[in-house]
C-alpha cells in the first residue's frame, strides 16, 4: 500500500538489513524477481491508485483507480534500484477487497522474456519485456461482466467510491 518495494538483505534472518526502496507508480501488489543475462530485474505489479491520491477527494481525482500496471526496476545492485519502465492497463478499476494484481515472468526458448500481468476482474495482459525499457503489450484477455450480473455495481463509499467490476466499454463512452 505504500507505493514502494522495500529491498532488504535477509541473508541473516535474525538481523535483516534495509538496503533501498523502489518507488512504484501505484500501490504495490504481487512481484517477481528474475535474473537474465547477468542482470536482475524486479517486476512489480501495482494496483488501486497512482501515487499521492488524497483520500478526501479520491473519487474526483483523475489518478483514482489508475494505479494498475507493471513497474520494472533493474536491481542488479539492490542498494540502487534503477527504474526501467511503467506499463499501465486501460481505464479505471478499484475494489478494495479484490483489486490485487500479480506478475509472473517466463523466458521462451528463443530468449524472449514475457510478463503475465493478471487480476481476477480485468483479465490477463501478456507483455514482451525482453527490453525492460521498451515493453510491448502483446495481448489482453478482458473479463467483461454485464450490468445485469448480480455483483455488478458502482457505488459511493463514505470515504471513497468503489468501481467494480471495471467494464471499459461502459466507462469510456
Amino acid at each position: 500500500g505504500g507505493c514502494r518495494v522495500d529491498i532488504i538483505d535477509v541473508r541473516n534472518p535474525a538481523n535483516p538489513v534495509p538496503l533501498s526502496k523502489a518507488i512504484l507508480n501505484g500501490k504495490g501488489d504481487g512481484l517477481s524477481v528474475c535474473t537474465f543475462d547477468g542482470k536482475t530485474y524486479l517486476y512489480a505489479a501495482t494496483g488501486q491508485h497512482s501515487q499521492n491520491v488524497p483520500v478526501e477527494t479520491a473519487f474526483n481525482d483523475p489518478r483514482y483507480g489508475q494505479g494498475n500496471g507493471l513497474d520494472i526496476f533493474d536491481v542488479t545492485d539492490p542498494t540502487k534500484p534503477i527504474w526501467q519502465s511503467t506499463t499501465k492497463i486501460d481505464g479505471r478499476f478499484y475494489c478494495p477487497a479484490n483489486d490485487y494484481w500479480e506478475a509472473e515472468i517466463s523466458k521462451a526458448p528463443d530468449g524472449r522474456i514475457y510478463a503475465y500481468f493478471v487480476n481476477s476482474h480485468n483479465g490477463v495482459y501478456a507483455l514482451d519485456v525482453t527490453d525492460p525499457k521498451a515493453v510491448k503489450r502483446l495481448m489482453n484477455i478482458d473479463i467483461v461482466v454485464p450490468k445485469t450480473a448480480p455483483r455488478y455495481r458502482v457505488w459511493p463509499h463514505p470515504v471513497r467510491a468503489v468501481l467494480y467490476p471495471y467494464n471499459q466499454r461502459e466507462f469510456t463512452k
